[in-house]
C-alpha cells in the first residue's frame, strides 16, 4: 500500500502524462526489465449518467440523459445549457496514463459559424446532488462551466450525428486518478455570441448515445519498476487546440 501511495504522489507532479508510454517504451527497450504486454493497457468506461443544467430552470429531463449544451431561446428568453457526464471508475485499480472522451454529437445549430468550441471542467458538486438536482441548481450550473480545464475541442457542423474524440489534459488525468469511485465531467460551449440565438451542440442526444472514457493505464508493477529506474524525468505536451477554420 505504501508503494501505491508513493506512485500516486509521484504522478500528481507529472505534467504531460501523454509522454508516459514513450518513457515506458524507452525503459523497456533499454533494460528489458518488463515485457511489452506488462507495460500498458486500455479500457473503455461508459457513462452511467449524463444531463444538463440550465441558467434559468435548473436541471433538465434527467430521465432522458440528454446532454445538450449551448444557448436556447424558450419563449424568446435566452438561456444557456451546461452539461455533465458521470462515470464509475471503481473497477479500475491501475494508474491512468492517458484519457480521451468519446461523444456522439447529435445535432448542432448556430448563427452561421461553421463550428463551436466545447470545453470540459472538473466537477465539485456532490454526485448525488448533480444527478438528482437536489442541491443548489445555480451553483451547480456555475460549477459545470468553471474550475480546472480538462479538455477542449472545436466541433464542426459537418460532424453532426457522428462520434468525436476529445483528448483530455494532464490535469484531467490527475483528476481521474484522484478517485476510484463515481466522478463527473462538466462542459460548456465557450463561443456563444452576444446576440440571442439558437447556438448549441449535442441536440437530440439520449441515454443510448455514445458517452465513453477511453483510458490508457499502466499496471502497477510496471509503473513501480519505472519509478525505481528514474523514468519520470520528462516533459510532455498536450495536443494543440484547433481553431474553427482549421481542418479536424
Amino acid at each position: 500500500m505504501r508503494e501505491r501511495g508513493l506512485l500516486r504522489l509521484a504522478v500528481v507532479h507529472i505534467h504531460g502524462v501523454s509522454a508516459w508510454l514513450a518513457v515506458i517504451g524507452a525503459v523497456v527497450g533499454a533494460t528489458g526489465v518488463l515485457r511489452p504486454e506488462e507495460t500498458s493497457g486500455a479500457i473503455t468506461v461508459n457513462a452511467i449518467d449524463s444531463g444538463w443544467y440550465n441558467s434559468v430552470s435548473g436541471i433538465g429531463y434527467p430521465d432522458r440523459e440528454n446532454y445538450a449544451a449551448g444557448e436556447y431561446l424558450p419563449q424568446d428568453q435566452p438561456t444557456e445549457n451546461r452539461n455533465y457526464f458521470v462515470f464509475d471508475l471503481s473497477g479500475l485499480t491501475d494508474l491512468i496514463a492517458q484519457a480521451t472522451l468519446h461523444l456522439y454529437t447529435g445535432t448542432a445549430a448556430g448563427p452561421g459559424d461553421p463550428c463551436e468550441t466545447y470545453r470540459l471542467y472538473d466537477v465539485t458538486t456532490p454526485i448525488d446532488d448533480l444527478r438528482s438536482g437536489g442541491g443548489d441548481a445555480a451553483a451547480t450550473f456555475t460549477d459545470l462551466g468553471s474550475g480546472t480545464v480538462l479538455g477542449e475541442r472545436v466541433v464542426h457542423w459537418s460532424e453532426n450525428e457522428s462520434i468525436i474524440t476529445i483528448e483530455l489534459t494532464p490535469s484531467a488525468v490527475d483528476y481521474l486518478n484522484s478517485t476510484r469511485g463515481l466522478i463527473a465531467l462538466g462542459g460548456r460551449v465557450t463561443t456563444i455570441g452576444t446576440n440571442p440565438e439558437y447556438e448549441y451542440l449535442f441536440g437530440g442526444t439520449e441515454s443510448s448515445s455514445t458517452r465513453q472514457l477511453v483510458l490508457t493505464y499502466i499496471p502497477e508493477p510496471a509503473a513501480l519498476s519505472i519509478l525505481a529506474l528514474g523514468g519520470l524525468a520528462f516533459l510532455g505536451r498536450w495536443r494543440v487546440r484547433q481553431r474553427c477554420h482549421e481542418p479536424f
